[in-house]
C-alpha cells in the first residue's frame, strides 16, 4: 500500500510538471505571438514615419505610436532600441540580432526541441538571446518557469521528501 501511495505521488508530480511545462509552453507562445505583432507593428511606422517625414510633414502621432509599440516591445523581450539617421528604429535582442531594421520586421519562432520537447524561441534559425537577469521582461521568466527551475523544481522536492519519508516508514517503522 505504501509503495503504491509513492508510485501515486510520483505520478501526480510527474502530471503536474507537465501540466506546468504545457501552459508555460502556451503563454510563451502567446507571448512571441504578440512580440512578432509589436515587431510589424513598429516596421510599418518606421516606414509611415520615413516617407512623412521625407515629403517635409510631421509624423508626431505615428512617432508616439511607435514609441508605444517599442516599450511594449521591450517589456516582452529586452529588446534594446536605437535611432537611425532616417528617423526609424533598429530594435535589437542583447545579442545584437535585430527584431526590426527600418521597415523590416524579423519574426521570432518558437520550436519544440528534443529530447523533451521544450519550447525554444529561435530567430532565424538560432536560438535568440533574451535577457538572463531580467525579470521584468516576460519572455525569460516563461523559459525559465518551464525549463526546470523553481516553478518545476519545487514540486520535485517536495516528492522527494514524501519518498524519504515513505521509505524510512517501510524500511524502519519501529523508529517513527
Amino acid at each position: 500500500q505504501r509503495g503504491s501511495a509513492l508510485a501515486n505521488a510520483f505520478h501526480g508530480t510527474r502530471q503536474r510538471l507537465e501540466d506546468i511545462r504545457t501552459t508555460t509552453d502556451a503563454q510563451l507562445r502567446s507571448t512571441v505571438d504578440q512580440a512578432n505583432g509589436l515587431s510589424q507593428q513598429i516596421a510599418t511606422l518606421n516606414d509611415k514615419i520615413r516617407s512623412i517625414e521625407a515629403s517635409g510633414a510631421e509624423a508626431s502621432t505615428f512617432r508616439d505610436q511607435r514609441d508605444v509599440a517599442v516599450n511594449k516591445l521591450a517589456e516582452l523581450t529586452g529588446a534594446r532600441t536605437s535611432q537611425n539617421t532616417d528617423g526609424t528604429y533598429t530594435l535589437s535582442l542583447s545579442d545584437g540580432k535585430p527584431l526590426v531594421m527600418g521597415g523590416t520586421a524579423y519574426e521570432l519562432e518558437v520550436n519544440d526541441t528534443p529530447p523533451l520537447g521544450l519550447a525554444e524561441i529561435t530567430l532565424d534559425g538560432e536560438p535568440a538571446d533574451v535577457p538572463q537577469r531580467a525579470p521584468q521582461h516576460e519572455v525569460r521568466p516563461l523559459l525559465d518557469r518551464r525549463g526546470g527551475h523553481q516553478g518545476v523544481r519545487r514540486p520535485v522536492e517536495h516528492v522527494m521528501r514524501a519518498a524519504r519519508v515513505e521509505l524510512q516508514r517501510v524500511e524502519r517503522p519501529e523508529e517513527l
